[in-house]
């Protein structure tokens, strides 16, 4: 078995976002007023780009501890705002602008963070799909 056929794919793939009521995928309108579905695009947890980005949090995190100069029991709203951040990290784009009352629909790195921490079931979308290693493993 030639296990690199099962590398990381270090590219972000494509997640089609769903409906969490109905189960179909979420759509809006292009240019043309076509409906299209609604693309999150991520890279996959075995990736380098995730797994740099999870090291970065857990150092920042040990470093605040030792700087304190005492371990710290880690918060349960530190460990979710940390997931987040990471799922927010990973994260390259959406297929169009997403709209919503408070966040700009435009793409970057803080509205995926707000769009993620406002949308459980976005958060959870995004999770799966990013952990799911038949989506990002592969040549």
């Amino acid at each position: 078995m030639d296990l690199s056929s099962l590398s990381a794919k270090e590219e972000p793939q494509a997640l089609t976002l769903v409906n969490p009521i109905n189960g179909l995928p979420l759509v809006g309108a292009v240019g043309d007023g076509e409906e299209t579905p609604i693309i999150w695009y991520a890279f996959g947890s075995d990736s380098h780009t995730y797994r740099d980005c999870r090291r970065r949090i857990t150092n920042r995190d040990a470093a605040r501890t030792s700087a304190a100069g005492v371990a710290k029991t880690q918060r349960v709203e530190n460990l979710e705002a940390n997931g987040v951040a990471l799922l927010a990290a990973v994260t390259t784009g959406w297929s169009q602008n997403l709209t919503d009352n408070d966040v700009s629909p435009e793409f970057n790195k803080a509205n995926a963070e707000a769009l993620l921490e406002k949308y459980p079931w976005l958060q959870q979308q995004v999770d799966a799909f990013v952990h799911d290693r038949s989506e990002h493993l592969g040549n």
